[in-house]
């Protein structure tokens, strides 16, 4: 659906001509407008234990948040990957609004 708002449906033929055709659909819900933020933290708590001490902990086996929590601590500690080419798809938008282009700290 976010595809076809975007103008990406399959319908529209001229949209396979760009090299990129990126959607997002994005669903945001308050869980204080339900049973309360206090609430909804002891429940997702209560569901990481019970995953955590399942002890079938692999990779296959997902919890919401947990990937990303891991790719935040290694983001911390290595540093952000970047997209290759990303750099250069940002350098005329720092330019058109006078922002300074952050410094690579390494490569790979």
């Amino acid at each position: 659906m976010s595809m076809a708002l975007g103008g990406y449906g399959r319908a529209d033929q001229q949209s396979h001509d760009e090299a990129e055709a990126n959607s997002v659909f994005l669903q945001i819900i308050d869980p204080a407008a339900f049973g309360g933020r206090a609430a909804f933290d002891q429940q997702l708590r209560a569901l990481r234990d019970l995953y955590e001490s399942s002890g079938t902990l692999d990779e296959n086996l997902r919890f919401p948040g947990r990937r990303a929590w891991l790719g935040r601590e290694r983001q911390l500690r290595d540093g952000v990957e970047l997209y290759p080419g990303i750099m250069e798809d940002i350098k005329p938008w720092a330019e058109k609004f006078r922002v300074a282009m952050p410094e690579l700290c390494r490569s790979k």
